[in-house]
């Protein structure tokens, strides 16, 4: 028995070994502690830099980089396929690292999903530098357009470049390594156009990311002949405790979106689907995972109930797509009037839409004494219509929803189908399910515009490191939000 105080955890495949040491009996070979080394110029300063290789597929992945950059294996494209936050853009910039300090008259290129995200790379790559015993030899340092783009060491004639998805992504560079990030989100035009051109001549590509729903690149390259497939499990994220798998399962499981955490932690290939808002598109929309400030410029979609069903309610911000309250009832009519008023007094929208279908429209004349105009949507033509322009709010990032204060909004976005090929029907998945939280959401947008791309970039979750517990100094990284 030994106390927990002296014990530590191997880095390599995170089987519990004394405190002091690097890895257990098994995994002390050569080549881990070649890699390990590679890092032990980076200690832990104020900013909490402190980065080691840590599991075993994350030394595969670099134990592959370095035997074909060696010419020891002709194995020159890689890809990783890992769950959410498990750490891969932090081991592609690991990977950047190694070649920039060791090999002379190298060229890293890093591609990415935006540009915030690329100059990310190259801050935290920056960072590493300037506390390793390379940091003397970084040109530019100070130079604003060279801090943020581009690394380059003199003495190695050595540089790293990194550079988002666009149009005007530079073409023309043939790198030593080419590292794409999140390859799963990238368009095939800007893979295949630009990013894979970079390394078809004896370059070493390394490729990482979760598959997402419409991944065609990702699983064009991972069915590959010429391609090395590695596959981090759950299980084998020891830095990440079980917990965290366990809480997001069930959190996904109350939203009736097990598929999507199968596909974001477990990082299962999804096929597409016959779903109205795309996996995707739908975890765009909650990623945040927090309201945006409130414009006062708010908007209310109603959608009245019908024989059983509910009446349901919609509050969104008209400038930032931020839901803002949702909620169903089942009362008198009259119980319903005095429910909706006191809605009304409470987020005092400047527009409520309502379905006028059926008795909407005599509903409808008991508010006249409210900002309220009907719509609607008795026939498939007229609720397609509707629906489309949903589709098309999710789809130009106009939309924010906090997942876990809206859980029977998520439900019924994440089983809303296409009953049709045409994609002419749509309603919930089983039987007799809801879809009144999506028709009132719906409702709502017919008073905003969203035919426009919101600018606002997508908020990375690829950073959102952070220590877990008491034994945080030794044990690794985990996720904060999804």
């Amino acid at each position: 028995m030994v106390s927990e105080k002296y014990l530590s955890y191997c880095y390599h495949c995170g089987k519990e070994i004394r405190y002091g040491r690097i890895f257990c009996d098994e995994c002390n070979t050569p080549i881990n502690r070649q890699i390990f080394e590679f890092f032990i110029e980076l200690p832990k300063n104020k900013d909490g830099v402190y980065i080691r290789p840590r599991g075993k597929k994350f030394y595969d992945v670099i134990k592959l980089y370095l035997a074909a950059r060696l010419g020891l294996s002709d194995k020159k494209r890689i890809i990783l396929k890992s769950a959410t936050g498990a750490g891969k853009s932090v081991l592609l910039d690991m990977l950047a690292f190694i070649e920039v300090t060791h090999f002379p008259n190298s060229l890293t290129v890093i591609g990415s999903i935006s540009e915030p995200v690329a100059k990310k790379h190259i801050e935290e790559i920056r960072r590493w530098i300037s506390n390793s015993v390379f940091r003397r030899y970084i040109e530019s340092k100070y130079e604003a357009t060279a801090s943020k783009t581009e690394i380059k060491l003199a003495k190695f004639d050595s540089k790293i470049i990194s550079m988002p998805q666009s149009p005007k992504t530079r073409t023309g560079w043939h790198a030593s390594l080419l590292l794409i990030d999140e390859i799963g989100r990238l368009t095939p035009e800007a893979y295949y156009a630009s990013f894979s051109q970079m390394a078809t001549q004896g370059g070493v590509e390394v490729a990482a990311s979760t598959p997402y729903l419409n991944s065609t690149v990702m699983l064009n390259v991972w069915n590959a002949d010429d391609v090395v497939r590695i596959s981090l499990e759950p299980h084998e994220c020891f830095w990440i405790p079980k917990s965290v798998f366990e809480k997001k399962r069930e959190e996904y499981k109350r939203s009736g979106m097990e598929e999507l955490y199968e596909q974001l932690y477990e990082a299962k290939f999804r096929s597409v689907t016959n779903r109205v808002i795309p996996d995707d598109l739908l975890l765009d929309a909650i990623k945040r995972n927090e309201h945006l400030p409130n414009s006062g410029n708010l908007v209310m979609g109603i959608d009245f109930g019908r024989s059983i069903d509910p009446t349901a309610v919609v509050v969104i911000d008209m400038e930032t797509g931020d839901v803002k309250y949702t909620a169903t009832f089942s009362d008198d009519w009259q119980i319903q009037f005095a429910k909706i008023r006191e809605l009304y007094r409470q987020f005092k929208p400047v527009r409520i839409v309502a379905d006028k279908s059926g008795i909407g429209d005599v509903i409808i004349s008991d508010l006249r004494d409210l900002p309220i105009i009907g719509v609607s949507i008795h026939n498939d033509i007229l609720k397609k219509q509707l629906i489309d322009k949903l589709v098309l709010a999710f789809y130009n990032r106009k939309i924010n929803i906090v997942a876990d204060d809206f859980p029977r909004l998520m439900q019924e976005l994440g089983s809303f189908v296409y009953y049709d090929s045409e994609h002419k029907k749509m309603g919930p998945a089983e039987g007799r399910g809801r879809d009144d939280l999506c028709d009132a959401l719906a409702l709502a947008l017919q008073a905003m515009d969203v035919s426009s791309v919101n600018e606002r970039q997508p908020d990375a979750n690829l950073w959102s490191f952070t220590r877990v517990d008491d034994r945080s100094e030794d044990f690794g990284w985990s996720v904060t939000k999804v």
